[in-house]
């Protein structure tokens, strides 16, 4: 089973954890595909800006079970240095 695409109420509690994991891992690939050029549907400041405070959010929660914040701090970094970039030009 595809945990990502699963009824919510249908998972253990470490499958939910697991699936907030992978689904906070899609907010980490758009910072890195916008930090990158890739051409986004929306503004990418707006949408790199949204998506570190959706990581901010969800790194704060208590239910992790050990996963690697790694990726996920370091989509913070660089998305806020992102942010500040575009901001300052």
């Amino acid at each position: 089973m595809d945990i990502r695409f699963a009824n919510w109420d249908d998972l253990s509690e470490s499958q939910k954890v697991e699936k907030h994991y992978l689904i906070t891992l899609e907010s980490v690939d758009l910072i890195n595909k916008a930090i990158a050029g890739v051409k986004l549907p929306e503004d990418p400041k707006k949408a790199v800006a949204r998506n570190v405070e959706h990581l901010k959010i969800m790194k704060a929660k208590d239910f992790w079970q050990g996963q690697d914040m790694t990726p996920i701090n370091n989509a913070i970094t660089a998305g806020e240095n992102y942010v500040a970039e575009l901001e300052a030009s």
